[in-house]
């Protein structure tokens, strides 16, 4: 073990930096890509991928921006598939962001061009996402179903990953419904799973959720053994969150089993990596927790510095649920030392809280806590009214758990008539998109073929010229050979002509010859 630590901590400082580095390298060279992309569906499908860097880096703002270029490009061109990766994108940016609803009706939508698609592949991301926008506003059983549906299709198309993405999320489910022993029973046919698949990570996630269960069933020897092997298998990744992340449950473990000394051990060496990679959130959560171990060993002076440092993290990255638990922290600690006004002070922002957070679970344990604190004080008056307050309030929270099922069914029904007004305006927006296409298609398709009747005549109008010219060119050439023989037959008549002439008497001398015979007819 002390061996692991050491290799653990030399490779801190390197992952860090290169994790961050090579996320911001990838979304340079895709924006770089973009620019390049010399096809519509590769321009789309590059959109895409730096909306998933961006989801991948938590910037979902930046997601949500380039999700909806995707979708608007691959309307463009009809490209389903972009179109539902799109819509995809941004609902899973809107759950990073707590807009439910809003993620609701992305990943409904996405859903419905996947089914179109028929691709189970996304049809299981989409139900497990789908599930999620349940699970976060507590409507655990429509959570299950929609996680169910994720594995059936995971299944389908044989995707090991979703299969066992989804049912950490099934296990998930059985932890809130306090059936720890199932949510273990189910986690440990997941590691089986996970350990044939070969896949550090999602051992490490496996580990790391059975320890935790292990925890909550306070066998906490087995839960020491878990995180130590999560701890192990994060550190085989170079993932220094996760190596935290491991010391701060082992710490977890200690501390709930009595060992002050270890757990505080185990949360100083998280506390060192959250500050060195600058995750503020488990940092101000650390210190939370130093104090509670401070607070378990009777010294609420060091109690007090730890969670005072927590509410200023908090107050930094503006994490109002953690400034409130430090908020109980300081009260519970000045209370144990005697400072019952601070304590009271304390417990009433805590108090305060419950008001923008909107939690009465908060409401009702600062009203129970601040009757005691009261009655401590000799203060009989106020100590009633304010158990008063926590046996009416009680009392709401158990009637409104009778009434949640109709609220559930409502914000369900909400949810499902924004679906339909959403896929109405979609279908809309779609048949304007197909027939501003079959515009854009018809324009092009007169253009190309018009293009093509143009070439096809310029070529026959070329060869018709060539065709005349040489046919002009034998013309030429016969014209010539008639000249020169009709020139050659003039000569030679000529040369007949000459001998002819150079042959026959003159008639000069026939003359003479006929007027000698005139003369002299006796001597015929």
């Amino acid at each position: 073990m002390k061996h692991l630590v050491i290799i653990l901590t030399t490779l801190l400082f390197f992952a860090v930096t290169n994790s961050t580095y090579c996320q911001r390298q990838k979304i340079d060279s895709l924006q770089t890509a973009i620019r390049a992309a010399t096809t519509d569906t590769g321009r789309v499908n590059m959109y895409a991928a730096l909306a998933d860097a961006f989801l991948t880096t938590y910037e979902a703002d930046s997601c949500i921006y380039y999700a909806n270029e995707t979708e608007k490009k691959a309307k463009q061109i009809n490209y389903l598939f972009g179109i539902g990766k799109a819509r995809y994108l941004n609902g899973v940016a809107n759950i990073t962001k707590s807009k439910y609803p809003e993620a609701y009706i992305a990943l409904m939508s996405a859903k419905n061009v996947f089914e179109k698609l028929d691709n189970p592949v996304y049809l299981s991301k989409c139900y497990r996402k789908i599930g999620d926008t349940y699970y976060w506003r507590h409507e655990i059983v429509l959570a299950a179903e929609n996680y169910y549906k994720a594995i059936s299709h995971a299944e389908k198309a044989r995707d090991t990953l979703m299969m066992i993405l989804s049912n950490e999320k099934i296990i998930d489910v059985f932890e809130v419904q306090e059936k720890n022993e199932k949510a273990l029973e189910r986690a440990l046919k997941q590691q089986q799973l996970v350990y044939k698949w070969h896949s550090l990570k999602q051992k490490d996630r496996i580990s790391e959720k059975i320890g935790l269960l292990y925890v909550k069933l306070k066998d906490y020897k087995k839960a020491i053994q878990w995180n130590e092997e999560s701890l192990r298998l994060s550190g085989l990744q170079k993932d220094t969150n996760g190596i935290a992340n491991s010391y701060s449950s082992i710490g977890t473990v200690y501390r709930q089993s009595g060992n002050s000394e270890k757990a505080l051990d185990y949360y100083r060496r998280a506390l060192a990596i959250y500050e060195k990679n600058g995750n503020r959130l488990n940092y101000g959560d650390i210190h939370y927790q130093i104090g509670t171990v401070f607070e378990n060993i009777n010294k609420p002076d060091s109690s007090i510095v730890y969670r005072l440092k927590a509410m200023q993290v908090f107050r930094e990255i503006n994490e109002n649920r953690g400034i409130a638990y430090a908020y109980y922290g300081l009260s519970t600690a000045f209370e144990m030392l005697g400072k019952l006004q601070e304590a009271e002070s304390y417990m009433y922002r805590y108090l305060l809280s419950a008001d923008s957070l909107n939690d009465p679970g908060i409401r009702l344990q600062a009203y129970e806590k601040l009757a005691d604190i009261r009655e401590k004080r000799g203060n009989a008056a106020g100590a009633l009214s304010y158990y008063h307050k926590f046996m009416v309030l009680k009392d709401s929270i158990a009637r409104n758990d009778e009434s949640s099922k109709i609220e559930s069914l409502q914000a369900k029904m909400d949810f499902d008539k924004k679906i339909q007004i959403n896929d109405q305006k979609q279908k809309e927006e779609d048949l304007k998109s197909q027939a501003q296409l079959s515009r854009e298609r018809y324009l092009r398709n007169t253009f190309i073929w018009g293009f093509i009747l143009m070439i096809i005549i310029a070529v026959l109008s070329f060869r018709s010229f060539l065709r005349k010219k040489k046919d002009n060119l034998v013309i030429n050439r016969q014209k010539k050979l008639v000249d020169e023989k009709q020139r050659e037959i003039l000569d030679s008549i000529r040369y007949a002509k000459r001998i002819q002439q150079s042959l026959l008497p003159t008639e000069k001398y026939i003359e003479r010859i006929l007027n000698k015979k005139a003369a002299d007819p006796g001597k015929q």
